[in-house]
């Protein structure tokens, strides 16, 4: 498979409308139209996925026909010639204290239909392939929400262990993307879950469309929320039905 990274990515403002110019290096093995095909998928990819962006140019050179600094330049109009690195999520967790046992905190976090009831970002879930229940290697599909954006996801599950953990990865593709993990320690009565995400892989597209967002901000912050609201859901269920 090819590979391929953003060398530099400029965004800035023209009145009220963005405006992005992207460098990507490539695998010089490319032939002319693949390198061209990916360059009007880029630019597709980021008019449709970062909002108020009006135009965008992606250029494409072969590896080391510039040095690569991997860095973005991002100016606005209050700030220009301000350098920043890219943003990209990679990893963070959250835990929280429950009152509830480990095995009626997993019951909520692996009940996925209910993922929306909880999740600041992903709004809906349903199982894919006749599953119904959290088992290893059951897949599902997310419904997710940022701002303007609307996205699907699929994701299988990896750990399904009651009362000890709940785990599964989004899927670019046929590649892992980001690994999801709950795990629940406790003494019967009470339960310390930790949620925490682990970036692996994204295509090159949605790198770019990521480079203006705080993404591991907003995944943090996200499953902060995530797990409080657990923690209500877990404690209420605990105090209505104990054993």
């Amino acid at each position: 498979m090819a590979s391929s990274a953003v060398r530099e990515l400029r965004i800035r403002w023209i009145g009220h409308t963005l405006r992005a110019e992207v460098d990507v290096s490539v695998d010089p093995d490319l032939t002319v139209n693949e390198a061209h095909d990916l360059a009007h998928h880029a630019e597709a990819h980021l008019l449709c996925e970062v909002p108020r962006l009006t135009a965008a140019t992606v250029r494409v050179s072969p590896w080391g026909a510039h040095r690569l600094r991997r860095r973005a330049a991002v100016t606005s109009a209050f700030k220009p010639g301000i350098i920043n690195r890219m943003s990209s999520a990679t990893r963070g967790d959250a835990r929280i204290a429950i009152a509830a046992s480990p095995q009626q905190v997993y019951d909520i976090v692996s009940d996925v239909i209910s993922i929306g009831d909880r999740s600041p970002e992903c709004y809906r879930c349903e199982w894919l392939d006749g599953a119904s229940v959290a088992r290893v290697g059951a897949r599902f599909k997310g419904y997710n929400r940022l701002g303007l954006l609307r996205w699907s996801t699929i994701s299988v599950v990896t750990a399904a262990e009651r009362g000890r953990e709940f785990a599964f990865t989004v899927l670019s593709g046929d590649r892992d993307s980001t690994c999801w993990r709950y795990v629940m320690e406790g003494d019967g009565q009470t339960t310390t879950l930790t949620e925490s995400y682990e970036f692996v892989w994204c295509p090159i597209v949605s790198r770019i469309a990521e480079a203006p967002i705080p993404r591991d901000k907003q995944l943090r912050r996200g499953i902060a929320q995530t797990i409080e609201r657990v923690k209500v859901e877990a404690e209420a269920r605990a105090a209505a039905s104990p054993w």
